[in-house]
């Protein structure tokens, strides 16, 4: 087990990790991804529920 962690830990160090200012400009890109795509799935299901209600009043 020892031997796993020390793997672990010798394997983490040679990740290259973002710098704070690309994490910011990452982060915003992928919350600014997933809002169009939010905004996207609700513009579809808004217009399906107004589609089913019209059927339903005929």
């Amino acid at each position: 087990m020892v031997g796993f962690l020390k793997g672990v830990h010798h394997e983490l160090r040679k990740v290259t990790w973002l710098t704070k200012d690309e994490l910011i400009k990452k982060s915003g890109v992928v919350a600014g991804i997933v809002g169009i795509f939010t905004f996207l799935v609700w513009v579809v299901d808004s217009g399906l529920g107004a589609l089913a209600a019209l059927f339903m009043n005929i």
